[in-house]
Parts: structure tokens; sequence; C-alpha cells
């Protein structure tokens, strides 16, 4: 579960990997009908991410995002240049996340965060 973290904030978290699912607890595939937004930003650079769920959370890119392509592998990644850099994914009813979630990511820091920092 996640306690305590606003919609907005959570988005912000989530662009940070290269696959993202978010689900209500439970297992999920790509076509469940539980899935709320699934995230493989292989549409390559683009202005908007696009949601593979069904529901169309598409996301809008602001500030400093760029897509990164992955070595060695085929797609993209997403890389935040700045502390304002998120992707905005809208206000639908489908992200009014009241209930426990499963959250599945994966990230890859360019730097460590220092006590006090962040």
């Amino acid at each position: 579960m996640i306690h305590g973290i606003g919609r907005t904030a959570l988005l912000q978290l989530l662009f940070g990997a290269v696959v993202v699912l978010l689900v209500p607890a439970g297992p999920a595939a790509p076509n469940d009908d539980e899935l709320v937004a699934y995230y493989t930003f292989e549409e390559g650079p683009s202005a908007q991410v696009q949601d593979a769920s069904g529901h169309g959370n598409h996301g809008s890119i602001v500030d400093d995002v760029q897509y990164v392509e992955l070595d060695g592998e085929a797609g993209y990644a997403l890389k935040f240049n700045s502390g304002k850099a998120h992707v905005d994914c809208g206000n639908t009813p489908s992200l009014d996340l009241t209930e426990a979630v499963t959250l599945a990511l994966w990230f890859y820091p360019l730097t460590t965060v220092q006590k006090g920092e962040g």
C-alpha cells in the first residue's frame, strides 16, 4: 500500500521508469481490466507518453524530460533533467486511487541523494 502520497507525486515518481504498471493490489497483465495505467515508452521521442492500458491516461511531458534510447536493447526510458520535470497524466477518474495498488517500475539513479537533499 502507498500511504500519504498524493496522486501528482505518485505520477511524478512513476515516470522514473522504463515500464510502469499501476494496478489495484494483485497480479495483472497489460490486458487486465484492473490495470489503471501501463507505460512502456515504446512510442519514442514525443511530447506525450502513451498509456497502453486502454484507459487513455496518456501523459504530457512537462519541463526538461527526454527520451533516452536503451543501450543494446530496443526501447526508451525517460530522463528527468530538472526538479520540475515530470509527466502530467491529468485527473481522470481511473487515476483516483483510493485503495491499495501494486506498483512495478525500474529506475536508474544517476546521482546519490545526500541527507538533507530532495
